[in-house]
C-alpha cells in the first residue's frame, strides 16, 4: 500500500483462536485456543493449526488467491472463512478469534475482498 509521501506501507498482524482446515465442511483438522493461529500481513494470510514451533498443518494464500472472506456460522460460533481456488490446498480455511468484526475491518483495510 501506499502511503503518504509515495512510501510503502506494509503492516502484519498475529491472532490466536481457533482453526479449521479441511477438505468437507465438517471432516478436517480443528484447533481450538490456543492451538490454531492467524498471520495476516498485506501479501498473504497464514492459518496454522499447532502450538508454537510444533505445527501440524498450516495454509498461506496470497492475496491474489484469496476471492472472498465471509463468516461462516457453525453451532454457536462464527468463523472467517478464506474462499480461495488454490489446488492441493484445503477447500475450507477457517479461523475464529476475539472480535469478528474486528478482524474484517483489519482484513478490509488490507485490501481484502471482505463480503
Amino acid at each position: 500500500m501506499v502511503g503518504h509521501a509515495g512510501k510503502v506501507e506494509y503492516w502484519e498482524r498475529e491472532f490466536t483462536g481457533a482453526a479449521f482446515l479441511g477438505w468437507f465442511r465438517w471432516f478436517g483438522t480443528n484447533a481450538t485456543f490456543p492451538f490454531g493461529s492467524l498471520h495476516v500481513s498485506t501479501r498473504a494470510v497464514t492459518v496454522r493449526v499447532g502450538l508454537l514451533a510444533w505445527e501440524w498443518q498450516s495454509v498461506t494464500l496470497s492475496r491474489e488467491e484469496v476471492r472472498q472472506i465471509t463468516v461462516e456460522r457453525r453451532l454457536w460460533m462464527e468463523y472467517v472463512r478464506f474462499v480461495h481456488g488454490k489446488r492441493g490446498t484445503p477447500e475450507y480455511v477457517m479461523f475464529r478469534g476475539g472480535s469478528v468484526e474486528k478482524l474484517l475491518a483489519e482484513l478490509r483495510a488490507m485490501g481484502y475482498p471482505v463480503r
